[in-house]
């Protein structure tokens, strides 16, 4: 299981849903003390840790332009 270590005392809301500032009024509860861990799915969900979303390459479709094909064209033609 991968830990998250906060670097200083992190509270959230009354709702426990949002990070806030230490000293803001909206902090209702300690999520966890400094050199604290919580775990990585808790810091991501909190936003405490970036996430990078790997780039996903989508290929394009070959167009097929409209006409004969050309093995159906030489039976046609004989």
């Amino acid at each position: 299981m991968a830990m998250y270590t906060a670097p200083g005392r992190i509270y959230v809301d009354s709702t426990r849903t949002k990070v806030v500032p230490e000293s803001s009024e909206e902090a209702a509860y300690l999520l966890v003390p400094a050199g604290g861990s919580i775990l990585m799915e808790e810091a991501i969900k909190f936003g405490l840790v970036e996430v990078e979303v790997p780039e996903v390459k989508v290929e394009e479709e070959k167009s097929v332009e409209p006409g004969l094909n050309k093995a159906i064209s030489k039976f046609r033609n004989k």
